[in-house]
């Protein structure tokens, strides 16, 4: 076979090869503040397939600071309403073993 010919097999063969990679590990989340990074990320994530303003990045803002307390291994993510608010704001709930984030909303 022709070296020119077979220059585009190798290539895609190691574009294939670059593009599959292993999954990253499991992270399992020890502290609040790596709960609290987990959670902003899952929001941003959200936020730009979804553009739902309940995770814009203002709103977010609107309820800092953000407290992750954990119970039965699993971090509670909750923002700091006024008592006057009325309405939704982001949370989350992070896996402590292996970080797993679900995100939700709390409605007040």
């Amino acid at each position: 076979m022709p070296p020119f010919r077979l220059a585009p097999t190798l290539t895609a063969l190691l574009l294939l090869a670059a593009c599959a990679r292993a999954p990253d590990p499991a992270e399992r989340v020890t502290h609040e503040e790596r709960a609290l990074a987990k959670a902003n990320a899952a929001w941003a994530g959200l936020y730009s397939q979804r553009a739902d303003d309940t995770f814009s990045p203002p709103h977010i803002r609107r309820f800092a600071p953000y407290t992750a307390v954990l119970e039965n291994g699993v971090w509670i993510v909750r923002g700091t309403a006024p008592a006057e608010f009325h309405g939704s704001m982001p949370g989350a709930r992070v896996r402590e073993s292996d970080g797993v984030t679900t995100i939700q909303v709390d409605e007040r």
